[in-house]
């Protein structure tokens, strides 16, 4: 909506990344679970870990190896 160069809206880029995750995407089901993983900063408030965790899952299944390595680091520390 013409917000600009160098403006953050969080909102909007979830909005692309959940099209692309719907359309079956595996970088942009990681991109989504990346955002729902965070606590604080410009996406904290759609932090939502379980349902990161089975984004991740489901890109991992179609291939997206940035997404094997990164629930590869969650099992390790427990958090998956």
């Amino acid at each position: 909506t013409g917000r600009g160069v160098g403006v953050p809206d969080p909102e909007r880029s979830l909005e692309f990344f959940q099209k692309s995750s719907e359309l079956g995407n595996a970088a942009g089901k990681l991109f989504l679970a990346d955002a729902m993983m965070q606590e604080s900063g410009l996406f904290q408030n759609f932090y939502d870990p379980q349902k990161a965790v089975g984004l991740l899952m489901e890109s991992a299944a179609l291939g997206e190896p940035r997404a094997m390595r990164k629930l590869g680091f969650l099992y390790d520390k427990g958090i998956a």
